[in-house]
């Protein structure tokens, strides 16, 4: 168990003591209310301000975070700056390095690791990785699995140097527990000792362990052979517990439903609703995409509801940032809130007169906004829908024995009102 006690004067003569185990609690024990003196606190309280969750948009701070992690998988990271991704193991085993059996050439370097890909954490990530205490290296080959606690080989990983090059290292092979069978050297390797090139080589000994993608050489035991090509390597870090102490628990989300909406009409307000601890804050986002991240922060609009405008067409997506003390909670992106341009008949051609038995000119409409039906009347009152006319030309063709025609357009920007265009004579 990791444990560490610190007993605190404040104001001289009360004492504030801080227990730091496996759960990271703070007990205290004051006699009556008393004010701290000096700012001794504020780093430890600070650290875990910012706590979250593993996730791209709330990712672990702290790599000891990992050890909250329940079910296996890729979880995100954002150490003092430094972001990247990979696979970690209930109770905190972070993966720094993966291989197969078949691999060649050094592993490459990056900061999005998987269990399904060769890769390695690179110098930058690995510099990052300090609060580690534990090393390990598994194989899914005859449960291959062998830790270290040296802080020695936890140096060297983070220095992006290899864990064991040869008989100068076999002193450090006790440190090792687990599958130890194979782990002295014979000789030394003097060079390319980067962790990407070289991970473990029990240099010059026929029966021992090497994993030198430089070599493409990755072996339990070197007299066997490689790995089956399906097999795989993979090296771990683990570091202390560190509490992450959640933001807000949403227990309501906004609405996923779509609105509708004609320029300047009233919406349905979103809202959600939040527990926590302290005094929850709110900040909504608008995006104009269905996500909960990049979105543009409204000015203003920080309570638990907020009613989106329709002052200008489109369709823009809303979500909620809320906060308090422990960290801060992203709500669900809600249903997309579509503003529509309202109906505008435009203008249309103008009347027209001819011969029995001509052609007249066809009739057309400008500067509409909407979808367009075309009517025909032939008193000026009563209008029939003119089926398949709905562009923005109306093509009258040869007309006969007739003395008038009436012609208009139903312009439709929905849901906003339908607006109707002038009439034209025929």
């Amino acid at each position: 168990m990791y444990q560490r006690n610190h007993s605190l004067p404040v104001n001289g003569r009360k004492k504030l003591f801080v227990n730091f185990s496996s759960s990271l609690y703070l007990s205290y024990w004051i006699k009556k209310r008393i004010i701290l003196s000096g700012l001794f606190l504020l780093p430890l309280v600070n650290s875990f301000l910012n706590a979250q969750m593993g996730t791209v948009s709330s990712p672990y701070t702290a790599l000891g975070q990992a050890q909250n992690v329940t079910a296996n998988g890729v979880y995100y990271f954002n150490l003092t700056g430094t972001t990247f991704s990979t696979y970690v193991l209930s109770g905190g085993w972070v993966q720094v390095a993966f291989d197969y059996g078949n691999g060649i050439g050094n592993l490459p370097q990056g900061t999005a690791l998987t269990n399904t890909a060769r890769g390695i954490l690179s110098p930058t990530v690995l510099s990052k990785l300090g609060s580690a205490t534990k090393v390990r290296i598994t194989s899914n080959e005859n449960s291959f699995a062998i830790t270290s606690s040296n802080a020695t080989h936890v140096n060297r990983l983070i220095n992006n140097q290899c864990l064991h090059t040869g008989t100068a290292d076999n002193g450090l092979q006790g440190s090792w527990t687990g599958s130890t069978g194979s782990l002295s050297s014979s000789c030394n390797s003097n060079s390319n000792n980067g962790l990407h090139q070289r991970i473990y080589h029990a240099a010059c000994n026929g029966n021992g362990f090497h994993w030198v993608p430089k070599d493409n050489n990755q072996s339990l035991n070197l007299s066997l052979g490689e790995l089956a090509n399906s097999s795989y390597l993979q090296l771990w870090v683990q570091a202390p517990i560190v509490a992450v102490i959640n933001g807000p628990t949403i227990t309501t989300q906004p609405s996923a439903s779509a609105q509708n909406l004609c320029l300047n009409s009233s919406s349905v307000s979103l809202s959600v609703a939040a527990t926590g601890t302290a005094t929850i804050t709110y900040q909504w986002y608008s995006n104009a995409s269905p996500s909960n991240s990049g979105g543009t922060l409204i000015s203003g609009a920080t309570t638990s509801s907020y009613s989106p405008p329709t002052t200008v067409a489109g369709t823009k997506y809303y979500y909620v940032v809320t906060t308090n003390p422990q960290g801060s909670t992203t709500s669900a992106v809600s249903g997309a809130i579509t503003t529509a341009a309202t109906s505008v008949a435009g203008t249309v051609s103008a009347n027209q007169t001819f011969c029995a038995g001509g052609t007249p000119a066809n009739i057309t409409i400008t500067g509409s906004t909407g979808s367009i039906q075309w009517q025909w009347s032939t008193d000026n009152s009563t209008f029939t829908n003119i089926s398949g006319a709905t562009s923005p030309t109306l093509p009258l063709g040869s007309i006969s024995n007739f003395t008038s025609r009436f012609y208009r357009a139903i312009v439709t920007s929905s849901p906003c009102s339908a607006a109707t265009s002038s009439v034209v004579t025929v």
